[in-house]
């Protein structure tokens, strides 16, 4: 009776194990966007108590926030990934394509309002990160850096949280939305 294994047997074993891993992945991206979410608090909760103990708030939080906003947009990050290194066509969490909208007369039009709304996003992004350079010297800065980004995350996101509050209004809203949106 031999302990080593053959090479057969060895991608028999890891095919299987990655087969029943593939049932917790779900529940393992549910985990790293809560760890993530736990992340940022705790980073702008650090950041805050620097800011009123008189400290220059370090590398550390921003680094912190940082892979705390990565670790809560796995999803998007994997399909990414997935479709840059293996060319796979769907990608599921990406940002919204001009086609994605009504094909109607206004089609081009929404694509061209969420094309904006998404530049304002970005705009937001980098006024965040300027504001949380100068909430360094000014703690009064933090405020409002905050409130960009925010705005920002909703700036970029304006189709998703619409077809959310379609779907949680629902009725003529809903139905708005849809033919607004396409889909």
């Amino acid at each position: 009776m031999s302990l080593t294994l053959s090479g057969t047997s060895q991608t028999q074993m890891m095919s299987n194990v990655l087969n029943m891993l593939g049932a917790f992945w779900p529940v393992a991206l549910d985990i790293i966007v809560f760890l993530g979410i736990i992340l940022i608090i705790a980073s702008v909760i650090g950041f805050i108590k620097a800011q009123r103990e008189g400290l220059r708030a370090g590398f550390g939080y921003i680094f912190a926030f940082w892979a705390g906003v990565m670790m809560t947009s796995i999803n998007a990050i994997m399909d990414s990934a997935s479709e840059t290194f293996f060319n796979t066509s769907s990608p599921g969490s990406l940002s919204l394509s001009g086609s994605a909208y009504g094909g109607g007369e206004y089609g081009q039009v929404v694509a061209i309002i969420f094309d904006v709304l998404m530049f304002v996003g970005l705009w937001a992004y980098y006024k965040t990160f300027m504001l949380l350079r100068e909430a360094g010297d000014d703690r009064h800065q933090f405020g409002p850096a905050v409130s960009h980004f925010i705005g920002g995350v909703f700036a970029m996101n304006a189709s998703t949280i619409l077809n959310l509050l379609g779907v949680s209004i629902g009725g003529l809203f809903q139905s708005a939305i849809t033919h607004i949106l396409g889909g």
